[in-house]
């Protein structure tokens, strides 16, 4: 489904080099070549799914959403210095 591609449960970290290598193979290929090889966690995480679907990148996708409520960045307050 192209809706899905761009949604960010379908989504995950990978160096150019990696992105092209795996951008035409199905997931599995892309799943033990590829993502269990990653030094990243949320990329290694792909590894723990049997297939790659449409409910699996919405279920994906809720719980980033949930991960990301619960972190908070702030940002620092500027200095006075930055004002000048």
């Amino acid at each position: 489904n192209s809706e899905l591609v761009y949604k960010v449960g379908n989504l995950t970290l990978l160096s150019d080099k990696k992105n092209k290598e795996g951008s035409a193979k199905p997931f599995k290929i892309k799943r033990d070549d590829i993502y269990k090889k990653s030094k990243l966690q949320i990329t290694r995480s792909l590894v723990d799914f049997e297939r790659w679907g449409e409910d699996e990148i919405v279920n994906r996708q809720k719980k980033l959403a949930k991960k990301t409520k619960h972190t908070e960045t702030k940002m620092p307050k500027p200095s006075k210095k930055d004002d000048a």
